[in-house]
């Protein structure tokens, strides 16, 4: 069913600027287009900044800078800045390696195992990762 979402897939949304199609993508490479100028977004029911953050390629780092929070705790109806430019995120793939997926982007290891707080190279399928 063209309704069906999978667990690891990648979904692209569209933005309100956009034509108003949608798009779906079973692509494990499929990458959000970050804004090259700051946005707002109003928190939905279910939202939590890491979730907003892989939506929008960007960090919940940047999001919390962006917007002065000092904790993960955001309230649904709040209204936050998502900042401009930022990362991309890659959905694991059986066969991938941090060196691979650093190589994909034109990033090193070192970058992606700090945007994602990794301490070793273990990565898992279905795993997202933020691209810095």
């Amino acid at each position: 069913s063209a309704n069906l979402i999978r667990v690891g897939q990648v979904l692209l949304i569209p933005s309100r600027k956009s034509s108003g199609t949608s798009r779906r993508s079973n692509t494990a490479s499929a990458r959000p287009t970050p804004s090259a100028t700051p946005s707002t977004y109003r928190v939905r029911s279910g939202d939590t900044l890491s979730v907003i953050a892989q939506r929008h390629g960007t960090t919940v780092r940047a999001i919390k800078a962006a917007n002065n929070l000092r904790g993960s705790t955001i309230r649904v109806g709040q209204r936050l800045t998502l900042p401009a430019g930022g990362a991309a995120t890659h959905v694991v793939r059986s066969g991938d390696t941090l060196f691979k997926i650093a190589q994909r982007y034109g990033t090193t290891v070192a970058a992606i195992k700090a945007s994602n707080r990794l301490r070793g190279s273990v990565i898992r399928p279905s795993q997202v990762l933020i691209i810095p």
